[in-house]
């Protein structure tokens, strides 16, 4: 069995066994006025909270169907971002980083994004050319996100989000193989969401007419 097979293999063991002192309840959230259904690891006193306001859906059980589908899309996630050709641009999240995140991948698993339970819009990748990823910017509406300074933030910008804040780059926390030649040493710029619309065709539109070019929209989308 190779290394990488028993890592996974470890991950899926861990990831559903239960953790002493917690308990796994699906919960309802919501973010930017939609509701969606998330799995959390729970104590006592959260859960006991929880059930107050009526937000627990209904246990989980560890290793269940729907469980384990959701592993599955974080594992997929995970393998598709491997393959973009701008690994230095991508925070390394790890599966289990993931797993109170909502997870979306798009194009046949060519696009993705994930977004935190705060609303932050993190490891948006595209690896099927130009306008995929701004159909990914429009689906779900992250609240906040950062990116290093030049195209991205221009393109953020098109779809509703302002700059906040900007840090200077620091060397020792550059990503791996960062090729400063290539990219040389760009701020980091921080972003938030300040349109006055949640609605994705609205969000389209105001891209188009802030010049963004969508290619045809391709149905095919899977979601965590």
């Amino acid at each position: 069995m190779s290394k990488t097979l028993e890592m996974l293999l470890l991950y899926k063991v861990l990831a559903t066994a239960p953790r002493p002192g917690l308990q796994l309840k699906e919960v309802q959230a919501n973010r930017g006025g939609q509701g969606y259904v998330t799995h959390r690891w729970m104590s006592p006193a959260e859960v006991a909270e929880a059930e107050q306001k009526g937000t627990v859906v209904q246990p989980q059980a560890a290793g269940g169907a729907e469980f384990q589908q959701k592993a599955d899309i974080r594992r997929r996630f995970v393998e598709e971002r491997a393959k973009s050709p701008r690994q230095e641009f991508l925070s390394p999240k790890a599966e289990q980083d993931l797993v109170n995140h909502t997870v979306v991948l798009m194009k046949g698993g060519k696009v993705g994004y994930a977004i935190s339970p705060e609303g932050d819009l993190q490891n948006l990748f595209n690896n099927n050319g130009k306008g995929a990823g701004g159909e990914a910017m429009k689906v779900r509406g992250g609240k906040t996100c950062d990116c290093f300074d030049g195209t991205l933030p221009k393109i953020y910008e098109r779809f509703g989000f302002v700059r906040v804040r900007e840090i200077s780059w620091d060397d020792q926390y550059a990503p791996a193989n960062w090729d400063y030649e290539k990219w040389g040493r760009p701020n980091v710029v921080f972003m938030e969401y300040r349109g006055n619309t949640r609605d994705a065709n609205e969000i389209r539109q105001i891209a188009v007419n802030n010049g963004y070019s969508f290619r045809k929209e391709n149905k095919d989308e899977n979601e965590e």
